[in-house]
């Protein structure tokens, strides 16, 4: 009895149950006749049902354990274990960090753990402990109390909660980097299989690898300009001999550390954004370069036909869907990262792969609300396409 079918193209193991019945039915007429009565309400075709029902959960359990071995098919705890065999370990949930200005008295310490908030009640506290100078201010860190997408603008952390004596005001000049959800499953094998081809230093993949793994970096692009003249590439001009890295997400010095670690000596940097890093062996300060991408809003316009979906919030369901592409959250689809295009056709296909019963009729995309078509969005290499929920609008066919 072939219990299992293998279908070797993606390596799925998929349980065959059809004859499992058959195969039940013939072991009872070999033990008690040929003429016995096979009816479901007889105590035989009771038993039957009994052993078919046991004999099938077994292969289903079988093929479903045979795939959690196999990395594109596996989840959670079990995928969890299977990469970690090749040293790499799924990314826990993150808070937002915000850069903000103190001060108060000369010499005063705010120590770490020293808690403020916004007007609407989001709580950060102090990575360090932050003194203030001469001058009655100083800079530092505070990360957010939750962990995830915590949002702060800039200006609106502004209230004390537990405050030190000698410390008057807090704010921030810039909004919060924002943290990051306990990483997918999709983008934890999408990082596993982007890992694999990486070895040596000084190569761009190696840029890419260590830029990836730094905390909280979503994407990243680069480019080596190896010539003696300055070259425009995609509308970025890069120095002679020096790398561009435009990256998404993380902090600043980490990504510079990053960046500095896998430099080969004599290559300067492209960027917009300059930060200081010590090397650590002679002590000596260098200026890391690299760049943040621009981020083009993205319009929306989506009909779906509603087919067998029974679901009362269809509209909401399809915009988190689209959101959930571009977060790179839907399995096969690597989401808007930097430099990638926005094309309707895959949006489409992705919302079909994660909503089942609907059918998406048609889908058109565009830079603004009055501009939309299904021509692709071309996306350059310093910039992002993110699409907001409310540039998403939705039409749902009966």
């Amino acid at each position: 009895m072939a219990n299992y079918i293998y279908i070797t193209s993606s390596g799925t193991v998929v349980a065959d149950t059809a004859d499992i019945k058959e195969t039940v039915q013939n072991e009872f007429k070999q033990a008690l006749g040929e003429d016995i009565s096979l009816e479901d309400s007889t105590p035989q075709g009771r038993l039957i049902d009994i052993e078919t029902t046991a004999r099938t959960t077994v292969v289903e359990n079988n093929a479903l354990v045979a795939n959690l071995f196999n990395v594109m098919l596996s989840y959670g705890i079990f995928l969890d274990a299977i990469l970690a065999n090749f040293g790499m370990y799924r990314e826990g949930a993150t808070p937002s960090r915000v850069t903000v200005t103190v001060t108060g008295q000369n010499g005063t310490v705010i120590p770490a753990g020293s808690q403020a908030s916004t007007a609407s009640g989001v709580v950060f506290y102090a990575e360090n402990d932050i003194t203030i100078q001469e001058n009655g201010i100083a800079e530092g860190n505070f990360l957010s109390l939750e962990t995830g997408e915590i949002a702060c603008a800039a200006g609106e952390l502004n209230k004390i909660i537990d405050g030190t004596f000698g410390w008057e005001t807090i704010t921030n000049s810039s909004p919060a980097i924002l943290g990051t959800e306990r990483e997918s499953d999709a983008h934890f094998k999408q990082r596993f299989l982007n890992s694999g081809l990486f070895t040596g230093k000084a190569l761009l993949e190696n840029y890419y690898k260590v830029l990836l793994d730094t905390e909280n970096v979503k994407s990243a692009f680069v480019y080596d300009n190896y010539t003696s003249e300055t070259i425009v590439y995609d509308t970025v001009s890069i120095l002679p001999h020096s790398v561009y890295c435009c990256v998404d997400g993380g902090g600043n010095e980490d990504i510079a550390k990053a960046i500095f670690s896998v430099k080969s000596a004599g290559c300067g940097y492209t960027g917009d954004n300059s930060i200081q890093i010590r090397d650590e062996w002679f002590g000596a300060l260098y200026s890391v370069k690299f760049s943040r991408p621009e981020n083009v809003d993205i319009y929306i316009s989506i009909t779906v036909d509603r087919g067998t979906s029974a679901s009362t919030e269809l509209e909401d369901t399809v915009k988190n869907a689209i959101i959930a592409f571009a977060n790179g959250e839907i399995s096969g689809y690597g989401g808007l990262n930097i430099g990638v295009s926005v094309s309707p056709f895959e949006i489409a296909a992705a919302v079909n792969t994660a909503i089942s019963g609907i059918t998406v009729k048609n889908l058109l995309v565009g830079i603004s609300e009055e501009e939309i078509s299904t021509d692709e969005i071309k996306i350059h290499v310093n910039q992002k396409a993110v699409i907001p929920f409310e540039n998403i609008k939705v039409t749902i066919n009966e």
